[in-house]
């Protein structure tokens, strides 16, 4: 019990005070698991993730409300490089991106060497793949795509040797608010993040935002869910 209390006060202690809220909300909760032992007690230690579950919740599932994606199994190489990329100021610092700015807030309370641990800890996590929650034109979406294939992979499964994340099984939206980010050239603008000024020079393609939900609506196709139907190709109408 003095552990879960100890890993608390350490959240606290840590939060900016736009999180409070948040932490206060879920700081029972959060103690409950932690002293049951429902989160891995392996390396990082809790109090180390303290900071990552409180939005991406203790099974790394995400969180539409606070716009915290699904990160559980996840690549490690790429978590690790997004939190030095929000550590660095690579990420996060657009007045716009109020999400990715709350992300670099934690991150700079951070060792950069926890980054590892905390990458490979959620990279291990397993969690179903997330409802569609847009819709989109399915087959304008697929020509959409084609681009995008040469690095993220024909079903979105990654690779790793051109450095582009599996998109498949990613939550829909947080996939259309990045897309929109960088066709607003809200990400991707820094010299040093190279992946991401490589993902602005491909956004071209995508002209408009019913393009953004019809690319989107395609990668919906890519994961197995059983028992989940994959939304209507929707020839004009925007997305829920």
């Amino acid at each position: 019990m003095v552990h879960g209390v100890d890993a608390v006060a350490g959240i606290l202690s840590r939060c900016s005070e736009r999180h409070l809220n948040i932490v206060l909300r879920t700081g029972l909760l959060f103690l409950l698991i932690a002293c049951s032992g429902a989160v891995v007690a392996a390396s990082p230690p809790v109090d180390v993730i303290a900071d990552c579950v409180l939005c991406h919740g203790t099974d790394g599932r995400g969180n539409e409300v606070v716009r915290a994606p699904r990160i559980a199994g996840m690549e490690a190489w790429y978590l690790e490089r997004q939190l030095v990329a929000f550590q660095r100021g690579w990420r996060g610092t657009q007045v716009a991106d109020d999400p990715g700015r709350e992300m670099r807030l934690v991150t700079v309370m951070l060792d950069a060497e926890e980054f590892g641990p905390i990458a490979a800890w959620f990279a291990a996590q397993e969690t179903p793949d997330p409802q569609p929650t847009l819709t989109g034109a399915v087959e304008r979406g697929r020509q959409h795509y084609s681009l995008c294939a040469q690095c993220h992979g024909a079903r979105g499964e990654g690779r790793q040797s051109l450095g582009a994340p599996a998109l498949a099984g990613q939550n829909d939206w947080y996939l259309a608010r990045q897309l929109h980010l960088y066709r607003h050239r809200l990400r991707g603008q820094v010299r040093e993040d190279s992946y991401g000024m490589q993902m602005l020079a491909m956004i071209g393609t995508l002209i408009d935002d019913q393009a953004v939900l019809d690319v989107v609506a395609y990668i919906n196709t890519f994961s197995e869910r059983p028992g989940i139907a994959v939304a209507a190709p929707h020839a004009d109408g925007p997305g829920s």
